[in-house]
C-alpha cells in the first residue's frame, strides 16, 4: 500500500524536547478545532480567518483527503491577499493526503508539535495567540479532544504547552434540515449522517449556522432553534461565506460562564 507523506511545516526540523520546552510561555497556547459536515465552510472560516487576523500570532492545522491539498493552497492565497500591515510569517502544518478524523487523531499533535517548533524557529519573540485546527468533515470532535486529555500521551510536552478551549462547528444551512431528517451513511465510513451532524452539534461551543442567506428568515429561526434543542449550552452565530470575527472564534467560553444564545441575527 502507499505510504502516506507525513504533516508538513513551515521551515521546520527535528528538535530535541528541550528546545520546545526553552520557548514554553506561562499561559497555554488556547486551541480551537474547527469542525462540520462536508462542504459546510470550514475551509472558507480558517480561510477568513487567516485574511484578518488584526495582528494576532496564529497558527494553523488544515487538511484535506484529496490527492493535492486544496485546503492549503486556498489559505495560502489568503494570506498572500491580506495588507502589507497584517503580514505576518505563515505558521501551518498540512496533512497531504490525510485527514485529521477519528482514526488518525494520534496525529494531531504531531501536527501541534511541528507547529511549536516552527514558532520556535522563528525570530518572532511572540508566542501563539490561538491554534486553530480544521477537522475533516467526517470527524467527531469529542473523540478528538480525548487527544488533549491523556495524562499518558508521549506527547505530554506538546500538552504542557497548549490547552483546547473551544470546539467550532460550521453548519451548512441550506442542507443541514435535509441531512438532519434523512438515513442516508456515508459513503466513506458508512456511518449514519444524522448522527453524525449531531455529534459535531453537541460538541461545539460555538454553532456557525453558515450559508444563511440561502434560507428564508422562518426556515433560518427553525434551524437556530433546532441547533439551539441540541445544545442548549452553545453559541450561535449566522454568517454568510462563514464570516466569524476572530474575538468570537477563539473566546474561551470557560471564561465567560460558557454563556449560550444568539449573536449577529
Amino acid at each position: 500500500p502507499n505510504r502516506r507523506s507525513p504533516p508538513t511545516a513551515v521551515a521546520t526540523a527535528a528538535l530535541p524536547c528541550a528546545t520546545i520546552s526553552a520557548a514554553v510561555i506561562a499561559a497555554k497556547v488556547p486551541v480551537v478545532l474547527v469542525s462540520g459536515f462536508l462542504g459546510a465552510g470550514k475551509t472558507t472560516l480558517v480561510a477568513h480567518t487567516l485574511a484578518n487576523r488584526q495582528g494576532r500570532l496564529l497558527g494553523f492545522v488544515v487538511n484535506d483527503v484529496a490527492a493535492v491539498n486544496i485546503d492549503a493552497s486556498l489559505l495560502v492565497d489568503a494570506s498572500a491577499a491580506e495588507g502589507e500591515d497584517d503580514r505576518d510569517e505563515l505558521h501551518m502544518v498540512t496533512l497531504e493526503d490525510g485527514c485529521i478524523c477519528c482514526e488518525r487523531s494520534g496525529e494531531l499533535l504531531p501536527c501541534v508539535e511541528k507547529l511549536l517548533l516552527s514558532k520556535a524557529q522563528s525570530a518572532d519573540p511572540r508566542p501563539f495567540d490561538a491554534i486553530i485546527i480544521e477537522c475533516t468533515g467526517l470527524a467527531e470532535p469529542n473523540r478528538l479532544r480525548t487527544a488533549f486529555e491523556n495524562p499518558l500521551s508521549p506527547f505530554a510536552h506538546v500538552l504542557d504547552q497548549v490547552e483546547l478551549t473551544s470546539v467550532v462547528t460550521v453548519v451548512d444551512a441550506a442542507a443541514f434540515q435535509a441531512h438532519y431528517e434523512s438515513l442516508a451513511r456515508s459513503r466513506i465510513d458508512k456511518k449514519c449522517i444524522v448522527d453524525l451532524l449531531v455529534a459535531q452539534v453537541e460538541a461545539a461551543q460555538l454553532i456557525v449556522i453558515n450559508k444563511v442567506d440561502m434560507l428564508e428568515p422562518p426556515a433560518a429561526n427553525l434551524l437556530a432553534e433546532l441547533l439551539q434543542a441540541l445544545n442548549p449550552t452553545a453559541r450561535i452565530q449566522r454568517t454568510v461565506f462563514a464570516r466569524v470575527s476572530l474575538a468570537c472564534l477563539i473566546a474561551d467560553d470557560r471564561e465567560s460562564g460558557g454563556k449560550s444564545g444568539e449573536s449577529g441575527k
